[in-house]
């Protein structure tokens, strides 16, 4: 089995102040403090391997902190067609209050489709996240990364461990 951890290298919407900054898992922030804002991050750089006889798992991950909390939240969604957006199973995503109480949050999202890799390709496959807030003024949300993990399986059952993009 190997396990491949990537961040994305490209983004594009409005409303998230540096989105660039969630590219790597590092000191680096994108922020927002508006509700009901979506940026989506894309180009994971995930390709068959070659020999790869079964996608495992998919999971996104979100790691980061709110700055005050309350009932400010992140949900994330995707797409494998460059078009249509499901939202990730799991529900939205509180993330920990305070920059010292960072932390990555996983949504499994390997039921919700049959994957294969010409899905999890540039082209197809973006991550969305998207603020909200029920009531009141929304704290600010900040993300340092937002890897995608997939898990296959190898020929002769080897298995390898790679994370990259940290």
């Amino acid at each position: 089995m190997t396990v491949t951890t990537r961040g994305p290298t490209a983004n594009s919407g409005t409303g998230w102040t540096n989105p660039a900054n969630a590219y790597s898992d590092d000191a680096n922030y994108a922020t927002c403090s508006t509700r009901n804002v979506n940026n989506i991050w894309a180009t994971y750089g995930f390709t068959d391997p070659g020999g790869a006889t079964d996608i495992t798992s998919v999971r996104i991950g979100l790691k980061g902190y709110q700055a005050t909390g309350g009932d400010d939240q992140c949900t994330i969604a995707f797409t494998v067609n460059n078009s249509t957006y499901t939202d990730a199973t799991g529900g939205a995503i509180t993330m920990p209050v305070g920059s010292g109480a960072e932390a990555t949050t996983w949504r499994d999202i390997t039921s919700q489709q049959t994957w294969t890799w010409t899905l999890l390709n540039n082209t197809n496959f973006k991550v969305r996240v998207t603020t909200s807030r029920t009531g009141g003024t929304m704290s600010q949300q900040s993300l340092n990364w937002i890897p995608v993990e997939v898990t296959y399986t190898t020929p002769q059952g080897t298995t390898m461990v790679a994370i990259v993009g940290q």
